[in-house]
């Protein structure tokens, strides 16, 4: 018994030795674990900003960004009839603004809602 004892003593005096051996171990592999994350995580920014560089390129967009708008708030009572009558050129038919107002604010019919922000062009038409 007494070297089973003994032995048992050695065993643990071992495993006490190397659980400071593998300390370091662990906290090296920790450290490594978050220098990839961190660098995974930079790697996807820059990828996400590098296309949104790229979709703001697009002909689209600048053709979009040419024209001149106003940003209009709905209010109770407004229709598209209504804030299109407000703010259309006087020479210009009412349907054919609405129309306008339709295509830039990508409306599929002329229902609008109270705090909905309407892009109202102002330039040429």
């Amino acid at each position: 018994m007494h070297l089973i004892y003994t032995s048992n003593a050695i065993d643990t005096k071992k495993a006490e030795q190397l659980k400071v051996i593998n300390k370091p171990i662990f906290l090296r592999k920790k450290i490594l674990f978050i220098l990839i994350t961190t660098v995974i995580v930079t790697i996807g920014l820059m990828f996400g900003a590098i296309l949104n560089v790229f979709a703001l390129e697009n002909p689209d967009n600048i053709q979009h960004q040419d024209k001149q708008m106003i940003q209009i708030h709905v209010k109770p009572g407004d229709s598209l009839w209504s804030v299109a009558k407000s703010y259309a050129p006087r020479e210009m038919d009412i349907r054919y603004f609405i129309s306008k107002i339709k295509e830039e604010n990508q409306l599929q019919n002329s229902n609008i809602i109270i705090g909905q922000i309407l892009l109202i062009p102002t330039g040429e038409l």
